[in-house]
């Protein structure tokens, strides 16, 4: 792998990093297919496209669960102000 295409690969160690996780976690959803990994050198590496993919699914998935709190917390209050009599 030449060197600017390695910037575009994470090994499970820096994925275990960069979320928070145990390094066996990394290997575990590899192992169960929950994400597309490829081995380069007896190495897995997966795909930065594919990390920052699922970040922005976790980040839409947290703010529509905001959204839906929020609505079941205010429910029954009134859209507008001037509809308050």
């Amino acid at each position: 792998m030449s060197e600017s295409n390695e910037r575009d690969w994470l090994t499970a160690d820096e994925l275990a990093g960069r979320w928070g996780v145990d390094t066996s976690t990394v290997y575990r959803w590899r192992r169960e297919g929950d994400i597309p990994t490829m081995r380069v050198g007896g190495i897995v590496r997966i795909h930065r496209s594919v990390v920052e993919a699922a970040e922005d699914n976790a980040k839409h998935k947290a703010s529509v669960a905001a959204i839906k709190r929020l609505r079941k917390r205010f429910q029954g209050v009134p859209d507008r102000i001037g509809s308050i009599d």
